[in-house]
């Protein structure tokens, strides 16, 4: 046997040991909460001002060391591992409620395969990751970066977690029923032999989720509809983690109140924008106000994940408007979300025959490999239709336990329909410094003005807004709209009622269309 239980081989994988360091660290971060800024501060003063993720590192190489998976033939396969958060958080849970075995090493094995590796190596790959993967833990355990002993909250939260994920994966329907592709799954032996041409399918796809996501319609303030590239107006915005019905009861939170709404978190909850969103959870529902930049964000994610799939990246994007879905089930009421996910596909690859690209959609989403966002759960309109819809999503991610999903909504409603098993954030409403540089970027992309003169005239904005619209400014919907009335009238109206008028029609003009 070569390449698994050997020496470490030369010139590989500074990389990829950074990388899965980072991926640990993100999964402690996410675990640990409240405690882990303190602990990292502590554990810094400890280790000689060691960054926590330097701590990681250590520990990361040392384990796959000992374990002879620093190596080529390895390499591949821990990389996929460490693309799908899932995976890996799923196997350092096993690992630390001391549950041996398991299907995700099943699934890992089969990750070994497909990624190069002789299939009569697979086995020695995975005893050699679980053993490395251990004696991270351990060296982690050590060093009191993770608690020997945790709170009931955590350890019970970690179990629900662990027994969640892992009876999905037992319940797997391995069958190959092609006429009910709600059925239709691939074994984990048949995943092996998928062809080149899931390599053209993911690439294809991602090519055009981005192009998909990559433009965003900015409403003018007479009813004109400018398109530019969401990268030319986009601004990154803090997001709260926000609890949902009995979850309140759990710890104390701090309650704040946010359009009449309860929002209750915790300090050291907050992450940062788009890229934090993709770490934090591997289940996740982004709430917010109308206009405050939900979907904005939700295509961000998609629009960097397609991206980094079009540059070596592992896992594939798909962007899903909930409402488009509920209107194709009013048109035929048997159609499941694969189903659907597979006509959109297949519009991207109509050369690809129907059986073998359900085989390599439904490959990425069982191994992990698919980032899927269900935009606008708020905009199915019908209550129960909603609710249903809420059903099927949960049902769907429940089937699909190592990909991620990510579902937007408003706040007002979504608790008469709320998903299970995700993790909750909310966009905060927007700072001065974060209201400028939406000013900035729509007045350049949108309006066309200059920088430096985009430059002189935003003090004079930001003081007139605040004065006549300062509840307003701190939604970035709103704000654009204002922005572009300012340019076109000089000022921003003195009368309140009017400048409302004007933002309610906006609103009202941009709902109809979902109507």
């Amino acid at each position: 046997m070569t390449g698994i239980l050997e020496a470490i081989s030369v010139g590989v994988v500074a990389n990829t040991t950074k990388a899965l360091a980072a991926r640990i660290y993100s999964y402690l971060a996410a675990d640990i909460a409240r405690n882990f800024q303190i602990r990292s501060a502590i554990l810094r003063k400890s280790f000689e001002k060691k960054s926590l993720n330097d701590v990681i590192g250590d520990a990361v190489h040392v384990g796959f060391a000992q374990s002879g998976l620093l190596n080529g033939i390895s390499e591949p396969a821990i990389k996929t591992v460490i693309a799908s958060p899932v995976i890996l958080s799923h196997a350092l849970d096993g690992i630390r409620l001391q549950k041996a075995g398991g299907k995700i090493w099943d699934i890992i094995g089969t990750i070994y395969i497909t990624s190069g590796g002789q299939q009569n190596d697979a086995d020695d790959f995975v005893a050699a990751l679980g053993a490395a993967l251990e004696a991270v833990v351990a060296s982690l355990i050590e060093k009191k970066v993770i608690l020997d002993s945790e709170n009931t909250v955590q350890q019970k939260r970690r179990e629900d977690r662990f027994r969640r994920t892992e009876s999905a994966l037992t319940n797997l329907n391995f069958g190959n029923d092609l006429t009910h592709p709600e059925n239709f799954s691939v074994s984990l032996l048949g995943i092996a032999t998928c062809s080149e041409t899931d390599s053209y399918v993911f690439h294809t796809i991602a090519s055009n989720v981005e192009r998909l996501v990559d433009e965003i319609d900015v409403h003018g303030a007479f009813g004109d509809i400018h398109r530019v590239s969401l990268d030319d107006v986009f601004v990154d915005l803090s997001l709260q983690r926000y609890a949902v019905g009995r979850e309140r009861i759990q710890g104390s939170f701090r309650f704040e109140n946010l359009a009449g709404h309860a929002i209750w978190s915790e300090p050291s909850d907050e992450i940062s924008g788009w890229s934090g969103l993709t770490k934090v959870a591997q289940r996740r529902v982004l709430l917010g106000n109308p206009g405050g930049g939900k979907s904005t964000h939700s295509k961000k994610v998609c629009l960097e994940i397609s991206r980094a799939a079009q540059k070596g990246g592992i896992v594939l994007p798909f962007f899903l408007q909930l409402r488009s879905y509920a209107a194709a089930r009013s048109r035929q009421s048997s159609i499941s979300i694969i189903e659907y996910i597979y006509t959109i596909a297949h519009e991207y690859v109509p050369d690809v025959e129907q059986d073998e690209l359900l085989k390599i959609i439904n490959y990425l989403l069982s191994v992990g490999r698919c980032f899927v966002v269900f935009d606008g759960l708020d905009e199915v309109l019908s209550g129960s239709s909603r609710l249903e819809i809420a059903k099927l999503v949960n049902a769907f991610c429940d089937r699909y336990p190592l990909s991620s999903f990510l579902v937007t909504s408003r706040i007002v409603g979504y608790e008469t329909a709320p998903l299970k098993g995700f993790d909750h954030f909310i966009v905060r409403k927007l700072d001065d410094k974060q209201i400028g540089e939406i000013f900035t970027k729509v007045s350049i992309s949108v309006l066309g003005k200059a920088k430096e003169r985009v430059d002189r005239e935003r003090a004079t904005f930001m003081s007139d807004a605040k004065k006549k619209a300062d509840e307003l400014i701190s939604n970035p919907l709103l704000l654009t709209l204002i922005t572009i009335i300012h340019a076109r009238r000089k000022e921003i109206p003195d009368n309140r009622a009017d400048l409302y008028a004007t933002c309610a029609d906006l609103l009202f003009e941009r709902w109809d269309s979902f109507c």
